[in-house]
């Protein structure tokens, strides 16, 4: 997974162009959480992770560090950062300004399943995160992988449609079959958040269940879901609809249709 990971993130860094303000040297790292980094044995708990396709680069920071660390897919090269010069955007994005690159640390070597690098204080591994499995919370979705929190935010729900979902007079449940391994989920997921997150008081209540890639659940099995993301509506208990990718695109509308015509 992490080979195919990187590979695209080659191919992405060689077609990226460089367009930069004046005082960042490597700009618009976004939040990323798809892979879990541990110093030795130990895991990181306290490590944020941000990716930029224009820099094709990981931007990597933890208090096991002295400086936060900037792993290169181009090059192949890891390379220390000053942390006065990253500045870090209310958006939740991370840019590195003019002078922001240190000291080169030395390469990184990828396995079949991890990225290594050699450091002063021991190894450093990332390798893709355990699936998020069973009932999960939305902040619980969002805590495994900030870049959700990051989506949902630049999602802009219909105004219209959730005025019209707040006149809901049933108690509806929607659980939401997800995968956090899975990269539709990741586009489409964060938009269920914010349209829970708007609808926040109201008779809709939203649930969050984490599937393994090889889907072998028996909550799967018995709710008849084989792939995801996919919404699943019931009222009372009795289902009256769902939706799977591509039809989630718009999930508010999706949602609404369901209650219509149930």
């Amino acid at each position: 997974m992490l080979t195919r990971i990187l590979a695209l993130l080659l191919l992405t860094a060689a077609t990226a162009s460089a367009q930069n303000a004046a005082d960042i040297v490597l700009g618009h790292f976004l939040p990323y959480g798809q892979l879990e980094a541990k110093l030795d044995s130990r895991t990181l708990d306290d490590a944020e992770m941000f990716f930029s396709d224009r820099a094709g680069a990981y931007l990597l920071t933890s208090s096991a560090f002295d400086q936060p660390l900037l792993i290169d897919t181009r090059s192949r090269k890891v390379n220390s950062v000053d942390a006065a010069k990253l500045r870090r955007n209310g958006n939740g994005t991370v840019d590195l300004l003019v002078g922001a690159v240190a000291a080169e640390v030395g390469p990184f070597e990828v396995g079949a399943s991890r990225l290594t690098i050699a450091l002063a204080g021991g190894t450093l591994t990332m390798a893709p995160k355990p699936p998020l499995l069973g009932a999960q919370t939305a902040a619980a979705l969002e805590a495994h992988d900030p870049s959700y929190a990051y989506t949902a935010g630049l999602y802009p729900p219909s105004e219209s449609v959730l005025a019209e979902l707040r006149q809901e007079t049933r108690d509806v449940a929607v659980r939401v079959y997800f995968g956090s391994w899975c990269s539709t989920c990741s586009r489409v997921v964060p938009w269920l958040l914010r349209v829970d997150r708007a609808l926040a008081g109201s008779r809709i209540r939203f649930e969050y269940y984490g599937l393994p890639p090889a889907m072998d659940d028996p909550e799967a099995f018995r709710a008849n879901v084989d792939g995801v993301p996919t919404m699943v509506v019931t009222v009372g208990g009795r289902e009256i609809g769902r939706r799977a990718a591509p039809d989630l695109g718009v999930p508010e509308k999706a949602l609404l249709e369901i209650l219509g015509g149930g």
